[in-house]
């Protein structure tokens, strides 16, 4: 069996800690090894940096977690490139970091290193918020959002690995417009709405693999984002898994996508997986 990868993108932040901790757990579960990558500025001096690897190196290895780090260098705005070259050479199973959250007008201008490295990863990228404390235990209830079933492959994909071991539960669920469901079925005279067969197929899907899985509608009052980020702080969801279209429309582009929206308003960490369309 080939073993699993996880690339572990630190800086100085409160979050890099948070996020290397969750990975860390993710890790352990997954019987996976972590490669922690810290891209340095021109000016900045290697050796602290080697220093803080080390000392993470002795720590994650008394948990029994292999790891090894790579340093580099770049410019600022060459951060995004850096990780993502890394990340394909090894292959990664997963990039995890970690997110400000509150993005700065540069950020909404040229986009933050974490949207950058979201938007063209050819693999999941988990972002954990500064401080966050569900990088404290290991994720009991995984909390899938659903769009749809055509392409959503890849978040199905990576939710049952997580959920097979990390022994978490899952909850499937999709969020609808009030009144849509009534309309979808009087226009197209269907028995289940396209969101509704989209939870059916997952939650079969899931227990399938001997999980435990949950279907939830919920309806779409203030925004897809901010229902699917009160909806994981009312059942305690220790993980969101959500989908990125590869082929955003350009209001998405300029606006930001569901992701986005996702990680700004949700203190859970949250994983995006690209979708296929069509597939």
């Amino acid at each position: 069996m080939v073993n699993k990868q996880i690339l572990v993108a630190l800086d100085s932040g409160q979050a890099a800690r948070s996020a290397l901790k969750l990975a860390a757990r993710l890790a352990g579960a997954l019987d996976a090894s972590l490669v922690l990558v810290r891209v340095l500025s021109p000016t900045e001096a290697e050796k602290p940096v080697r220093e803080e690897f080390a000392a993470a190196g002795t720590e994650l290895a008394a948990q029994g977690i292999r790891a090894h780090y790579e340093l580099t260098t770049a410019k600022p705005s060459a951060v995004p490139d850096e990780i993502l070259d890394l990340a394909a050479a090894l292959p990664a199973y997963l990039i995890v970091m970690g997110s400000r959250a509150r993005l700065a007008v540069a950020d909404l201008l040229f986009g933050s290193v974490s949207a950058q490295v979201i938007s063209r990863s050819a693999c999941p990228v988990l972002v954990v918020r500064p401080g966050d404390g569900q990088s404290q235990a290991d994720p009991r209830l995984i909390l899938l959002a659903l769009e749809g079933d055509e392409g959503s492959e890849p978040l199905l994909n990576v939710t049952e690995d997580l959920a097979r071991a990390l022994k978490a539960a899952v909850q499937v669920v999709h969020v609808s417009y009030p009144g849509g469901d009534q309309l979808e079925r009087s226009l197209y005279h269907a028995r289940q709405t396209h969101g509704e067969q989209a939870l059916a197929k997952a939650v079969k899907r899931l227990r399938g693999a001997g999980l435990e899985a949950t279907a939830v509608q919920l309806f779409n009052r203030d925004g897809i984002a901010a229902e699917l980020a009160r909806h994981a702080e009312d059942v305690g969801a220790d993980l969101i898994v959500v989908g990125l279209h590869e082929e955003s429309r350009p209001e998405e582009r300029f606006l930001g996508t569901l992701p986005r929206s996702v990680i700004r308003r949700s203190k859970r960490p949250v994983l995006i997986a690209k979708e296929h369309p069509g597939r």
